[in-house]
């Protein structure tokens, strides 16, 4: 294949015995909150579209890299992983890619979606023009990274997207108040329905991120806790060329 208040996740253990004649009256105690840093945090959501069901990761405070070279699974402080654009037949990050001001590859790609990153911050634009050398230039300038990919959802509407297979998606997306998430589905949709969900979700806008073969990833609730798997075919794993990052502060 080619690609908001906070919620605590909170483990409950050892349920203990209960004197089965007098139950106890429910609880009005207030619900515990995490000690750690919001900025050592990923926030986990679960929201439904129509019986479609999807899972949305973010950072309060979003310090987002781009990596050209595998990011460590064991790594505590990495709190999200994905794959970020396609890779081509040839191994090669597809489409402009500039990685920490330095441009790595100028070969703009005709699509629509530009995902840039300043000072760890995610925004996703509509690319009207194509993108030139000189305008890359510019752009590195200033010390960001970007990537470019094909855009979902542009001022707040879906973009015209042609008829393609049920599968599992992934998307960058950007809220009306500049707030973001990572938004994967929790099983196949149509990429033209789950571009329609992503504004029912709340997107302004959204840029596709690689899925299929490509899928792997992994996020954690927290800075220093176990990995969880995202993604379900991890045939080209081998192969991925980039990644996307939320890094704990």
């Amino acid at each position: 294949m080619r690609t908001f208040a906070t919620l605590a996740l909170l483990s409950v253990t050892g349920l203990g015995c209960r004197d089965k004649a007098a139950p106890p009256p429910p609880s009005t105690a207030a619900p515990l909150a995490s000690s750690a840093p919001a900025a050592e945090e990923l926030t986990v959501r679960h929201k439904s579209v129509s019986n479609r069901h999807y899972l949305l990761l973010s950072q309060r405070s979003p310090s987002m890299e781009l990596r050209l070279k595998r990011p460590n699974r064991f790594d505590p402080k990495l709190l999200l992983c994905v794959p970020g654009t396609y890779t081509s037949p040839e191994g090669q990050v597809e489409g402009a890619v500039i990685e920490s001001g330095k441009i790595v590859r100028d070969q703009a790609m005709p699509w629509e979606g530009l995902l840039s990153v300043r000072r760890g911050t995610p925004t996703v634009s509509w690319q009207k023009q194509r993108l030139g050398k000189e305008a890359l230039q510019r752009f590195a300038q200033g010390g960001g990274s970007l990537l470019q990919g094909h855009l979902l959802v542009g001022e707040g509407k879906p973009r015209p997207l042609k008829p393609s297979p049920l599968l599992e998606r992934r998307a960058l997306f950007i809220g009306a108040s500049g707030s973001f998430a990572v938004v994967e589905s929790e099983g196949p949709v149509e990429l033209g329905v789950f571009a329609q969900d992503l504004v029912a979700l709340g997107a302004r806008a959204a840029m596709n991120l690689d899925m299929g073969r490509w899928s792997e990833g992994f996020y954690r609730v927290r800075k220093g806790s176990e990995p969880v798997t995202l993604g379900k075919d991890f045939r080209s794993t081998a192969k991925q060329t980039n990644w996307l990052v939320l890094v704990a502060q």
